[in-house]
């Protein structure tokens, strides 16, 4: 009866040992049963060509006496690490077989009681070749990517959809002026100013939601230091599995760049603006050529013709006064007097127009009465009024104010009445009123006398154009007392113009700036 349930026992031990036995034939490692000292007792395997020695080399052999120092010290080590904890895995060495460096790794483990003073281990020894060779190729790639990524002159980094980052290169950490680990896992918020976030992160959104790339996206951005420097960032969604995982992006600092193009700009205005000038410096040579022209024009010509009847009726009176009745020498005498005044007038505008042309000129305003400033003036006239007849009236308020240079003044308003009466006929008319325009008083000079052509009108305050009419009792001019009223009244901060057609006469005005 005993042996009989001895046999299915012996069956079931040989099953399992066939098990066994099948399963670490399966094996393509190593199988060494070692003692606590590192002494082989037996070893396992069915490709022998892992083996470093023939088993006859090495069973009953310490570790230390078999293997190169090396590699026995990790087996070592790993025998001591498996007494104390029950096992110990994942050490490697490497040994140098004939096709070749080999690596392999160990899994070492107790077998029975841990504390049987015979206690021996059962250690598996793996090829690991190809797998370490592919390991190194892949921290190879690695290390020269790190390499290239450090070595570029261009951020590079990688940002979640969540928008933190996940990797950026040394160019980067240089810009940002942050360590690694205080930028790693932070959202990109923590460097784009607050007016620059909404568009940023709306390109953002296009990357990482829509798909889309961007390209060349300018930004300032905050260093750390509190610094801004201004980036253009390029990026394109990463798709893992037909998802999007993270952008990778890259960005360039082009803040030397902005500041070369703003002094660019700035030498470009510069340049303008001395091109203005120069333009300007022409045209004014150009007026000081048409001036110089004009000059000359008048003093060979306006000049000559009252010096001529100067010389002419002093000679008839000189050579002929016997002979002269008392009526003919008043005539010629008074002839003489009316041409040596219209030379004395012409005289002074030329005075007057070389001191303002030259700069002499001084400009000296202060706070004027515009009704007491006419009215000074029309006294001036009273004998020319009364010969022709006129009917001169004025409007005005005694009490407006102006603000401007009284010489000047008087010049300009002198003139242009002078003007009216020469061109008004005997018996004609003339108005003068003033009123008040905004922050100026407006001058308003208005006859019915002869007026101007729409030819005329153009060029009447062109010094490059000369003109110059008699009068209604044949009184002469120069032309040049216009121009000079022009200069005179934008010199006070005014305007003038004229209003005339040849039937109705012509209406003079000028603003000076009201007193405060």
């Amino acid at each position: 009866m005993e042996n009989e349930n001895k046999i299915p026992k012996q069956k079931t031990l040989q099953e399992a040992h066939d098990k066994l036995s099948a399963t670490l034939n399966a094996l393509p490692d190593l199988l060494f049963e070692v003692d606590t000292k590192g002494c082989i007792h037996d070893f396992k395997s069915n490709n022998t060509e892992m083996l470093y020695l023939p088993p006859e080399h090495f069973l009953g052999k310490n570790i230390s006496e078999v293997l190169p120092e090396n590699a026995s010290n990790v087996i070592l080590d790993g025998i001591n690490q498996a007494v104390k904890k029950g096992r110990h895995t994942g050490a490697t060495y490497y040994l140098s077989m004939p096709d070749g460096i080999h690596w392999y790794e160990l899994s070492i483990a107790t077998m029975g009681d841990p504390k049987s003073p015979n206690l021996h281990l059962i250690t598996l020894v793996r090829d690991i070749t190809d797998r370490k060779q592919a390991e190194d190729s892949l921290k190879n790639t690695k290390d020269f990517l790190e390499k290239v990524m450090d070595n570029t002159t261009n951020a590079i980094y990688t940002i979640d959809i969540s928008g933190k980052f996940v990797l950026i290169n040394k160019r980067g950490l240089e810009i940002a002026g942050y360590p690694a680990e205080e930028l790693i896992g932070e959202n990109f918020s923590k460097l784009i100013p607050q007016n620059y976030l909404p568009i940023v992160n709306d390109e953002f959104l296009k990357i990482v939601n829509e798909g889309k790339t961007v390209s060349q996206f300018g930004t300032e951005l905050i260093r750390k230091d509190g610094t801004t420097r201004y980036i253009t960032f390029s990026g394109a969604p990463l798709m893992v599995e037909n998802k999007i995982t993270c952008m990778v992006g890259t960005a360039e600092d082009i803040t030397e760049l902005k500041k070369d193009e703003e002094a660019l700009r700035k030498y470009n205005k510069e340049l303008e603006s001395l091109n203005a000038k120069l333009i300007e410096s022409e045209k004014k040579l150009k007026e000081s050529n048409i001036t110089k022209d004009k000059f000359f024009s008048i003093v060979s010509h306006d000049i000559r013709t009252p010096l001529n009847y100067l010389i002419g009726f002093s000679d008839v009176l000189a050579n002929n006064t016997a002979k002269l009745s008392q009526e003919k020498i008043i005539e010629f005498a008074k002839k003489i007097n009316k041409s040596a005044n219209n030379l004395l007038t012409l005289l002074e505008n030329l005075l007057q127009w070389s001191r303002i042309q030259t700069g002499i000129e001084g400009f000296y305003p202060i706070k004027l009465n515009i009704y007491d400033l006419i009215n000074e003036n029309i006294e001036l006239f009273t004998e020319n009024i009364k010969d022709k007849k006129i009917n001169l009236s004025l409007e005005s308020n005694k009490n407006l104010k102006v603000f401007g240079d009284p010489h000047m003044l008087n010049f300009v308003i002198r003139n242009i009445i002078s003007n009216a009466i020469k061109f008004t006929h005997i018996g004609g008319k003339i108005n003068i009123s003033s009123k008040k325009e905004n922050k100026f008083i407006e001058l308003s000079i208005q006859d019915n006398g002869v007026g101007i052509s729409k030819d005329n009108l153009k060029n009447l305050f062109r010094i490059d154009v000369h003109h110059s009419t008699s009068g209604t009792a044949n009184e002469v001019g120069t032309g040049l007392g216009l121009i000079l009223c022009k200069e005179l009244v934008e010199k006070n901060g005014g305007e003038i113009w004229v209003e005339s057609n040849l039937t109705g006469g012509s209406t003079f005005r000028f603003t000076i700036p009201e007193s405060k």
